[in-house]
């Protein structure tokens, strides 16, 4: 039981410290959303691994950018080389996010 304590702690430390709203983040994470899943999988990983809240904050920090700005083509974000790319149609699988996520080694 102290064990979940201690992993809950941790959680809302970091969720709070990224300035996401604990309730509507656990919410989003139980309704499946792909963003808060990812997001959770890094947190529990960083836990796993014994990280700080501070180093695990920094790395999520890195991650999501790295998401976001170097993973645009699979945000919908058009690239020169994509210009008729629709933003609808990129979300349609996000198994491509997924994927994309799960190359960022988040706790190294």
């Amino acid at each position: 039981m102290q064990k979940d304590d201690e992993h809950y702690k941790f959680c809302l430390a970091v969720i709070k410290s990224l300035h996401l709203e604990p309730m509507q983040f656990f919410k989003s994470v139980a309704n499946q959303e792909e963003y808060e899943l990812i997001i959770f999988s890094w947190i529990n990983e960083l836990y796993k691994k014994g990280k700080s809240v501070d180093y695990s904050v920094r790395r999520i920090y890195r991650a999501r950018h790295i998401l976001f700005f170097k993973g645009k083509d699979i945000m919908g974000v058009p690239s020169k080389k994509k210009d008729n790319l629709e933003m609808n149609n990129s979300f349609n699988d996000l198994q491509e996010l997924k994927h994309l996520s799960s190359t960022i080694n988040i706790a190294s």
